[in-house]
């Protein structure tokens, strides 16, 4: 997959936060700021939307739902094998979720403001495993309880 910027449209990252801000009955995506758990919701969305975008754009496979602005498909088939998409905003620690039946993990690097999406690689599911036994075996605090394995820039392809 080509890597390259792609400038989210204004209108895209309007609806995602007014319809959080909709969801937290507060007046603007600013107010969310003041409720600890709708920032986070807010973020959350963003990082989960935005590669979606990213992936309906330039491989013109269908992720999202006009009428549901929070729903995207984070699963999806690229050259035969299962991928789940990945966004994050830390390139340094790039937390991989237990997911099951993946092939690859495509990771996107996404920037709130102004708003855009990078593709910055991909990640087997086997060298994830592998990454987080040699974690777990070594005593590295870099495995936590949530995610399979945290990685960086450099463990992708």
């Amino acid at each position: 997959m080509e890597k390259k910027n792609i400038t989210i449209p204004q209108e895209f990252s309007e609806r995602i936060s007014n319809t959080v801000a909709k969801r937290f009955n507060v007046k603007d995506k600013y107010r969310l700021k003041d409720k600890l758990d709708g920032a986070f919701f807010l973020e959350k969305q963003i990082l989960r939307l935005f590669p979606c975008y990213y992936i309906q754009k330039v491989l013109n496979i269908k992720l999202l739902d006009e009428n549901k602005p929070l729903f995207c498909t984070t699963t999806f088939e690229y050259q035969n094998d299962h991928c789940f998409a990945i966004g994050t905003k830390d390139l340094l620690k790039i937390k991989i979720p237990k997911v099951n039946n993946v092939d690859y993990y495509m990771i996107f690097h996404v920037v709130e403001s102004p708003p855009k999406v990078k593709y910055v690689g991909k990640i087997s599911h086997m060298k994830c495993i592998e990454l987080s036994s040699n974690s777990l075996r070594q005593g590295n605090n870099t495995v936590i309880l949530a995610p399979l394995v945290v990685i960086q820039l450099t463990d992708l392809q």
